[in-house]
């Protein structure tokens, strides 16, 4: 179960930096529905999962902690 939901979180991890990201900038004044509604209408022209979630990658990239 573990492993899963840890595969789970890398998949979708652009995803959550994404989110984060918007609702860090305006969250206060869109709350989470309205991040939620622009990362939709930012991505709308893409049909596939996948290709969303490529694009995510390389529009929020992940912050190396080392």
């Amino acid at each position: 179960m573990k492993e899963r939901l840890v595969k789970l979180y890398s998949e979708r991890n652009a995803l959550y930096r994404a989110f984060g990201t918007e609702y860090g900038r305006v969250g206060h004044s869109r709350g989470v529905d309205g991040s939620v509604a622009y990362l939709k209408q930012k991505y709308a022209t893409m049909n596939n999962d996948k290709a969303v979630q490529a694009r995510m990658r390389l529009d929020y990239p992940a912050v190396n902690t080392v």
